[in-house]
């Protein structure tokens, strides 16, 4: 099973969790279709968010607009 962060830092936290790793900037298609093509998954689930921790309502207005354009 692949998981895809951004984060580098959050790469051995998916390998505990029993996850391989994948840091892809989702913005960047050829790169997320290179590492979906070498996981070959049976499915994907999409479940990006831009949110901050914690959903800080001081930072909300801000990752709204980022989060929208994942969706």
């Amino acid at each position: 099973m692949t998981g895809t962060t951004r984060s580098l830092n959050k790469a051995p936290m998916l390998r505990e969790l029993g996850v391989e790793p994948a840091v892809v900037d989702v913005f960047d298609a050829a790169s997320l279709l290179d590492i979906v093509r070498k996981a070959k998954p049976e499915i994907v689930i999409h479940q990006l968010t831009d949110l901050p921790p914690g959903l800080d309502p001081a930072k909300m207005a801000d990752a709204l607009v980022l989060n929208a354009r994942l969706r």
